[in-house]
């Protein structure tokens, strides 16, 4: 069969799949996690250069996965790997320079199939699936010949393939003028049925019926069955982003969409609703889900999401205002939310969810941009979460998207500085001073868990024997970041060092003393701190100056720089931290008690929302045992004397009359 597509293709592609996430997959047994990695060049940085004294808004957006923007970095290598999550082992299957599609497991687990896009001498593009059912077992079984440059190849990961439950039909991509799809035997390659217009397909679990979307936007959901006739139109849906599923009876369709909201029980403008669609034409049901409210409608989001094998639980995501994402645990037979929570920061968007035949683990992809998103696995019934890293590039996109979590909490959490004529000051770093934030915050113990998973990434060792130095670079700036963010002033003072002997920008130089002395007062070395900002502030006393012409004749003024007052700021942060620690070392300190958390304060955080604020043992610090732990100090009032418990009462002594 030899298709050649018009250059309408590409704009058919970027409609349809602009909120297409690239899926993850487990196998039948759930030992083994698929999925397609996208590769960046070593030559780009994922963390810019400098960004570690940086105070201005950086590419956190895209790495996140808030970017708004169809365009995504050039990538020089695709990967389909497949994971055991229980040992880390990683098998490499396919590896090439042009994009592949998702991959694909055969009902019984030991077979994969997945599409990829092949040069021609020409510089033409040739699609193919491939079925391998070992690392060095490849079988091609479709071949669409021809190509042309109409076609958008980032766009190739989010296309998902169908492999029916009893293993004979595939349905696969049709790359014509508009995205179709094909069903194929598998046994031969022959073609059974083209269905244009269409993707996302889905197999019922006894392999009779497909189920698709349709439509510029994915908002028409269709079927048909294995008589291969003219597919079947059940309902308009809404704006979807992942294939339907099919209920365990095979006689209804589900699938969650966000769609316009209906006045007046639903005043917002757009909601996220569970469909169920019955194949024969029965009544859809239509459930709205507890999401939060989100201004208007965004048609570049989606909504991520899976159900257990039971059907007993349904997890979706939920992007809310403020660029924040909840992943939902939801039961769809009581309507009622039994989590909220983000296992990373609710910074950090997640899509592509999939959840473990067994129920206990669920995989997604963190972040951004698009297939660049590295993925991860979050454990239900301990909260546990583990990112996969399966080579130094996935590790570089986990680094790059925790520091870009942190930098989202820092920069607008951290107080703005200002000296008296109301000019700001810039900081030194992005790295709070000890005490700046407090231990109340709400950002805390969130910047503490993000800072124990970035260390964990910094010292896993390199695969490859040879290293960029940049790719050093980079990481040694990121342990520095993640060590001072959880506290730990020892390893964040070694890191430091280390990177002092490779910085050669006399700027950079200065921004890390400055830093140094933040690590002193961690560490409680009040005396080295104070030496080390009086360093500081004698370089700025020594700052260049230059002669201006005024009404009053030749001035000498002092050139403004930036961050001049910053060294007088740290002072009197300091000032307050020790007066605050009483001069004792920070990290055995017996803080005074914080103050609670308001109620509009917890109504506001996303985890909150359900009247239920619970901690994991994982955000519960470590009581750390002392010997002779000082008392504990109570804040009082400034003038007022401590109450003091009732006292006996005290009578004058009466003498004895003598008789």
């Amino acid at each position: 069969m030899r298709l050649r597509v018009a250059g309408l293709l590409g704009l058919a592609l970027a409609v349809s799949l602009g909120c297409v996430p690239a899926p993850v997959l487990w196998s039948s047994e759930g030992r083994w996690l698929a999925y397609t990695m996208a590769v960046r060049s070593e030559e780009v940085r994922l963390l810019p250069p400098g960004w570690l004294y940086s105070v201005k808004p950086g590419p956190e957006s895209e790495q996140l996965g808030w970017s708004t923007s169809t365009d995504r970095p050039a990538a020089i290598l695709y990967r389909l790997w497949t994971t055991r999550p229980d040992t880390g082992d990683s098998v490499l299957l396919e590896e090439s320079r042009n994009p592949l599609t998702a991959p694909v497991w055969r009902a019984d687990g030991k077979a994969i199939a997945f599409g990829r896009l092949i040069s021609e001498p020409d510089g033409r593009l040739r699609f193919e699936v491939v079925v391998q059912d070992s690392p060095e077992n490849k079988r091609i079984i479709s071949r669409q010949a021809q190509v042309e440059a109409g076609l958008r190849p980032a766009d190739l990961p989010g296309l998902t393939l169908a492999w029916s439950s009893d293993g004979r039909y595939l349905a696969i991509p049709l790359l014509q003028q508009t995205l179709g799809i094909a069903i194929i035997r598998v046994d031969d390659g022959r073609v059974l049925k083209e269905i244009p217009d269409a993707c996302l397909p889905s197999w019922s679990p006894d392999g009779t019926k497909l189920a698709f979307l349709r439509g510029a936007d994915l908002q028409s959901l269709h079927y048909l069955d294995t008589n291969f006739g003219t597919p079947r139109h059940l309902a308009d849906i809404g704006q979807a982003c992942q294939p339907p599923v099919w209920s365990r009876d095979k006689r209804s369709v589900m699938v969650v969409s966000r769609r316009k909201a209906r006045p007046p029980k639903e005043p917002v403008g757009a909601v996220t609703a569970l469909l169920r669609i019955s194949i024969d034409g029965g009544v859809k049901e239509d459930l709205t889900l507890p999401a939060d409210p989100r201004e208007g409608v965004r048609p570049e989001l989606g909504t991520s999401f899976c159900f257990d094998q039971d059907e007993e639980a349904l997890f979706f995501s939920d992007d809310a205002d403020g660029d924040q994402s909840i992943v939902c645990w939801f039961l769809p037979r009581g309507k009622v939310v039994h989590k909220k929570d983000n296992p990373i920061d609710f910074t950090v968007r997640l899509s592509s969810f999939a959840v473990t035949p067994g129920g206990k683990t669920l995989g997604f992809r963190a972040g951004g941009p698009a297939f660049f998103a590295p993925p991860g696995l979050w454990d239900l019934p301990t909260g546990r979460f583990t990112p996969l890293i399966p080579d130094d590039s996935a590790r570089l996109e986990w680094i790059a998207t925790l520091v870009a979590s942190a930098r989202q909490l820092l920069l607008g959490g951290l107080p703005a500085v200002a000296r008296e004529n109301g000019r700001s000051i810039e900081r030194a770093t992005s790295l709070p001073i000890p005490g700046e934030l407090a231990e109340n915050h709400p950002s805390t113990v969130r910047l503490r868990r993000l800072g124990r998973f970035g260390k964990s990434l910094c010292d896993r060792p390199f695969d490859k024997a040879e290293v960029k130095p940049a790719t050093h670079d980079q990481v040694d700036e990121a342990r520095l970041f993640f060590d001072y963010l959880r506290g730990d002033y020892d390893a964040a003072l070694r890191s430091l060092e280390s990177l002092e002997a490779r910085a050669t920008s006399p700027d950079h130089r200065l921004r890390l003393v400055s830093l140094r002395a933040q690590i002193f007062l961690g560490k409680g070395q009040e005396e080295r701190a104070e030496r080390t900002i009086e360093f500081l502030q004698s370089l700025e006393r020594k700052a260049p100056q230059r002669f201006e012409m005024t009404p009053e004749g030749p001035a000498l003024t002092v050139e403004d720089a930036p961050n001049q007052g910053w060294p007088d700021y740290l002072a009197l942060r300091a000032k307050d931290w020790v007066k605050m620690s009483g001069g004792r070392p920070a990290m055995n300190l017996d803080r005074l008690v914080p103050e609670a958390v308001g109620p509009r304060e917890l109504e506001a955080m996303p985890f909150a929302r359900d009247n239920v604020l619970e901690l994991r043992v994982d955000e519960v610090p470590a009581v750390i045992e002392q010997e002779n732990a000082p008392p504990r100090l109570v804040p009082v009032e400034p003038g007022a004397q401590p109450k003091r418990p009732p006292q006996p009462m005290r009578l004058r002594p009466v003498q004895r009359p003598p008789f």
